[in-house]
């Protein structure tokens, strides 16, 4: 099967405001989305991390990062705020997320996602909440960062010729039998990898990619 061109077009970031990189200070970047094609922007490593789990999670469907968030307060005063994260999962249900270090979560900012709850509601999201690194194992964001990784061959070929072949898997599937199905070295195991980020396939909660030789088959479970 022959390589394909990886010739793609990366749509620009369409957050409501780009964060300016300081000298000093957090971590400030943009991580190509390779499945939705675009760019996007994070401000710390937190944010980072969170990014590339979104990206990579079967059941989000879409993340747009910086959204312009307006909340009327008790006094009639307006307050503009940017939500890191709106995710729009793949039900339907739309989230807002500050990312945040559990240190820097106080009671202003939980205050005004409440009030943005009860005034704004899901006219702009169903769920207002925070994300910390409590709970954001170094597992699972290293295998997200995998699956980014795969998914940024563009292998469409592979990913099709895998898709084919799904059906006739076990539950169970092992890198050697994914590459044979593609040929070409690692290519067949690549593009699975990516197709975890459709919920093709999956991983043990406790287990790397990269460290463990099967992969779980999730069309045919």
């Amino acid at each position: 099967m022959p390589r394909p061109r990886r010739l793609v077009t990366i749509a620009d970031s369409i957050a409501h405001r780009k964060p300016v990189r300081h000298r000093y200070g957090s971590v400030v970047g943009l991580e190509v989305d390779p499945f939705r094609q675009r760019g996007i922007y994070y401000e710390s490593g937190l944010e980072r991390d969170w990014l590339q789990v979104m990206i990579a999670d079967p059941d989000v469907l879409d993340v747009r990062e910086q959204q312009l968030l307006e909340v009327s307060t008790a006094t009639g005063d307006v307050v503009k705020h940017y939500v890191d994260y709106v995710v729009t999962r793949t039900d339907g249900l739309v989230e807002a997320n500050a990312c945040k270090y559990e240190k820097d979560i106080d009671d202003e900012l939980l205050d005004l996602l409440k009030q943005a709850a009860a005034t704004v509601g899901d006219a702009f999201a169903d769920e207002y909440k925070t994300l910390s690194e409590v709970g954001l194992s170094h597992r699972r964001v290293m295998n997200a960062r995998q699956v980014i990784d795969c998914g940024k061959d563009f292998d469409f070929p592979a990913q099709d010729a895998i898709r084919e072949a799904v059906p006739s898997f076990g539950p169970s599937v092992s890198l050697v039998e994914l590459d044979a199905v593609v040929g070409d070295r690692d290519r067949g195991s690549r593009a699975a990898i990516a197709l975890i980020q459709q919920g093709l396939f999956g991983v043990g909660p406790h287990e790397r990619i990269g460290r463990v030789r099967t992969l779980r088959n999730l069309f045919t479970k």
